[in-house]
């Protein structure tokens, strides 16, 4: 592209990787989805670099690790002193914008810490916060939709009540479209589509691209959608297109718990939370309900995707942009292991993410299996931008103490692969950190070809599958005699990634 082209990503929360026809899904209808991996490179071995919303944001808004920009879990602020994506893009010339979910800062603050308020739940509903300033983490302009479901707030909520001052009562469970089966975070939703926070996020997307024809500098327009992350209440029609009694039994063993760390029985018993989720069993026929509507979101989820693309289209920018797709994380267990929520686990459910980029110009209808993650985000961005973010050196205002970044961006751009340059990168591991606030675990998992490697932090269990004998990770191997040399191996590539991809450094002694 002779000039630097604009950014269209799409951002889902909480979606599993198989979650689409392109990857083979047997049952979920995705045709935009599918039709954008057919204009460009889908690639099928993408990982999250944390199993939670704000870290794995964080993570893809600055191209670093979790330790790195600060935000190791939910309810954490960004380190002051990283520059985001959009920061440096602006920098650089180009229009930023970001249109839906955000979370980036601390929706739940607490009443005695310092926090960013913009995205605070309690203060857009008290109407303490009634916008989002701008910049924002380098965003200049900002149309944003906090939380999901029945418990979405900020300006959506307030167009939809200038709407119909009822209408915010439609997103609840108990004005569902049929009675709830019961089955936990599951209803139909009786908002009608035009309403729905998705639609007004397409809406708005579809608006700034129209502003931006005949714009001569670049833009970059970061889509989020809040779904398919629970509660899991599409409206009609797509609460009614997948039938709960289709849907596939959840993948587990009758022996994987007596495999599997003492925690997990724990949770499946009911005796310990989940991620704020009460664990137990339960029946078939809910996992199945809860499958149902989760691809129902899935499929409006892509029908707005269309939309917006077809926005694109219309305004004449769609072969001087580039379009990505990925989400945050994969998707809740939905019965999967005996488990139900996400967040606390490494099984490729949780931490695979789709992920699809198209070029104009570039591959088109490829399947890569290379390893990737979402570090690899932000260097593949600046690649195509043309814009070149050197390490840094300690500046001068630094005193004795405090950290400057060695290695700014610790991935590795993908653009050779988009251009059908495949012997120049290889898959490499994909390092996932997790700090899991609510067992009080703190765990790495280590991604190879292969294998997959969980360890905890002063804990003695953990995991090891052999993802190509055991491509379910029904068989825990951690403590099976003939893996014992393999896990020490595996233990060992896991400290040196770890070290290959710290970013801070200290400064050194100052001189007298």
């Amino acid at each position: 592209m002779p000039s630097p082209p604009n950014f269209l990503i799409f951002c889902v929360d909480t979606m599993r990787a198989s979650w689409m026809g392109c990857a083979g899904h047997p049952l979920v209808k995705t045709p935009n989805l599918d039709a954008l991996a057919r204009s460009g490179v889908r690639f099928d071995r993408a990982y999250c670099n944390h199993p939670t919303c704000a870290p794995a944001r964080a993570t893809m808004l600055t191209g670093m690790m979790p330790r790195d920009h600060g935000v190791w879990s939910n309810g954490m602020e960004m380190h002051p002193r990283v520059q985001t994506l959009p920061q440096i893009l602006a920098a650089d010339g180009y229009r930023t914008a970001s249109i839906g979910k955000l979370h980036y800062s601390r929706w739940l603050p607490d009443s005695d810490a310092p926090t960013t308020t913009a995205e605070s739940l309690s203060h857009w509903n008290d109407g303490s916060v009634t916008n989002v300033p701008v910049p924002y983490y380098g965003f200049q302009h900002v149309d944003f939709v906090g939380g999901h479901g029945d418990f979405v707030f900020g300006p959506y909520l307030q167009w939809l009540a200038q709407q119909d001052p009822n209408a915010p009562g439609l997103l609840k469970s108990k004005a569902a479209l049929e009675p709830p089966t019961g089955t936990p975070w599951c209803w139909k939703s009786v908002i009608p589509d035009e309403l729905h926070y998705n639609r007004w996020i397409a809406d708005r997307t579809g608006d700034y691209l129209r502003k931006a024809h005949g714009q001569k500098s670049p833009w970059f327009l970061w889509c989020s959608f809040p779904d398919p992350h629970m509660p899991f209440a599409p409206p009609a029609p797509y609460c009614d297109w997948y039938r709960p009694e289709d849907m596939p039994l959840p993948v587990r063993d009758e022996k994987e718990l007596d495999l599997l760390p003492p925690f997990y029985r724990a949770m499946f018993e009911g005796r310990m939370d989940c991620f704020d989720v009460k664990g137990g069993p339960l029946p078939d026929r809910a996992w199945q309900e809860m499958t149902a509507l989760s691809l129902g979101m899935v499929s409006h989820v892509d029908a707005e995707i269309g939309r917006v693309l077809k926005s694109l289209d219309d305004a004449g920018q769609r072969d001087k942009t580039v379009v990505i797709f990925l989400s945050d994380h994969g998707s809740d267990l939905l019965g999967d292991h005996w488990m139900r929520s996400f967040g606390s686990f490494a099984f490729e459910q949780c931490v695979r993410i789709p992920f699809i980029v198209s070029v104009p110009g570039c591959q088109r209808g490829r399947t890569q299996q290379m390893l990737v993650s979402q570090i690899d985000l932000v260097p593949t961005v600046l690649e195509l931008a043309g814009v070149v973010v050197r390490d840094k050196k300690p500046s001068q205002e630094l005193r004795y103490g405090q950290c400057f970044a060695i290695r700014t961006l610790p991935g590795r751009s993908l653009v050779p692969v988009l251009r059908g340059e495949q012997g120049r990168l290889r898959s490499k591991s994909v390092l996932i950190e997790n700090e899991e606030p609510f067992l009080g675990l703190n765990s790495r998992t280590f991604v190879t070809s292969q294998h997959k490697l969980t360890v905890y932090g002063g804990q003695t269990v953990g995991e090891l599958f052999d993802l190509d004998n055991d491509p379910h990770e029904l068989r825990n191997l951690w403590n099976a005699p003939e893996a014992h040399a393999l896990k020490q191996e595996l233990v060992q590539q896991l400290l040196q990634r770890e070290l290959d991809l710290f970013t801070w450094q200290p400064l050194p002694t100052a001189s007298a």
